[in-house]
């Protein structure tokens, strides 16, 4: 809390010792003269403050990254920085926002996935067409090149439903167009057993046969439901040798990798797996952006190469990536704010408006044409977003194999 808002004491709490007014600390015993019976407003205002260390510099910061690019790097490494907030808290309490809202974003959009998509879309259950009609009206397909595998159709409600309705009265493009999918082309001779085959499907919610489904990942069949949902109770819980068992089944070869894939795909297959996946990443993610800053610098030093100290450039770094997280934090609250496809485009010029803040703030701190700016950073943008990459990708896998 600044000093103007604390109540001072006559006598030092700690010590005992007389206080002259403007002490602002005990001569004996250096404890701070500030008394604190005071309302809870006044705790709440030094909380802030006191983690922070902002108060009017914040102010004077954000006024100056707004109206003069580069200029708040240039002022710092002049020495002229009592009234502005440090680099490093400053990057501190905005990458925490930042991350704070991207992990809710990601939470949030999640959730209405998860409430458009109320079934395991893709993943099963389904059968193929040899599981679901007589085998005798099958023979005649059998003996053409037709891979009757691939003629798959969901059997939970109400899907099977529609597209069994649909098979059964299906015209003969829509037969061909099957037929073309599954072979490669069409085949003669094949519409009118493929048709009286398809007449045949069951006309059910849920046809009672064997089905086949994905289960982390994994594709397996089961004779029921009951036993699906056995496996996927006791995934959690399989012992290595188990893990190894249903890897051989299902094509894999055992060994420590497919294991740990396995183990971490278990670990997504539910809503809570998959938003504290998301947390993880978002964690590695933050961690890798804190270690490219340094590498910003390092390139900042060999492609502009002015007479500067290393720490100089590491200042530039930390204010530009603090400056990027600010305007995507601005972007994000107008999206909550105001909702819609409007924002879509303006995501576009935010990117835009990054990549021009940059070419100004390195214009206004390395002092350099802007031709001669352009060009210098177009050379630091590919190995800049080479280690982005390489870091991001690194704290995603990191991520995966954490859960």
């Amino acid at each position: 809390m600044p000093r103007r808002r604390r109540k001072a004491s006559i006598q030092c709490p700690n010590c005992g010792t007389a206080m002259l007014e403007g002490d602002h600390y005990c001569r004996h015993c250096g404890q701070e003269n500030h008394d604190l019976r005071v309302p809870f407003r006044h705790f709440a205002y030094e909380f802030v403050e006191s983690l922070t260390h902002f108060d009017t510099r914040l102010w004077s910061t954000l006024k100056l990254i707004f109206t003069k690019p580069g200029q708040l790097t240039k002022d710092y490494v002049e020495g002229k920085r009592a009234r502005y907030v440090r680099p490093a808290q400053f990057y501190v309490f905005v990458s925490i926002i930042f991350f704070a809202m991207v992990s809710w974003n990601l939470d949030h959009a999640l959730g209405e996935a998860e409430a458009a998509l109320p079934d395991r879309a893709g993943d099963g259950p389904y059968a193929g067409l040899d599981g679901l009609v007589p085998d005798s009206l099958l023979a005649p397909l059998r003996v053409k090149p037709i891979d009757l595998e691939r003629i798959v159709l969901p059997i939970r409600a109400p899907g099977y439903r529609r597209v069994a309705a649909r098979l059964r009265t299906a015209s003969p493009d829509v037969l061909d167009s099957l037929v073309d999918r599954v072979h490669g082309d069409t085949v003669a001779g094949v519409r009118e057993p493929l048709r009286a085959a398809l007449a045949a499907l069951p006309d059910t919610d849920r046809p009672d046969i064997p089905y086949t489904a994905v289960v982390s990942g994994r594709t397996f069949t089961f004779r029921d439901e009951h036993e699906e949902q056995a496996l996927r109770r006791r995934l959690p819980y399989l012992s290595d040798g188990e893990v190894d068992s249903l890897l051989s089944v299902t094509g894999g070869r055992p060994n420590w990798l497919l294991r740990r894939i396995f183990r971490a795909q278990i670990g997504t297959d539910t809503p809570i797996g998959k938003r504290q996946l998301i947390h993880t990443a978002v964690k590695a993610i933050s961690f890798s952006m804190f270690l490219l800053m340094p590498l910003t610098a390092v390139l900042l030093l060999w492609i502009f190469f002015s007479r500067r100290y290393y720490w100089e450039h590491l200042i530039f770094a930390i204010h530009i990536h603090t400056i990027y997280f600010l305007f995507f934090i601005l972007f994000m609250l107008a999206d909550i704010l105001w909702p819609g496809g409007l924002m879509d485009g303006m995501l576009l010029v935010l990117f835009l408006a990054c990549a021009v803040y940059l070419v100004r703030s390195l214009r206004r701190v390395y002092g350099r044409s802007w031709a001669s700016t352009i060009a210098r950073l177009l050379l630091m943008a590919v190995p800049y977003f080479l280690a982005l990459f390489l870091l991001t990708l690194g704290g995603l896998v990191l991520g995966f194999f954490s859960l």
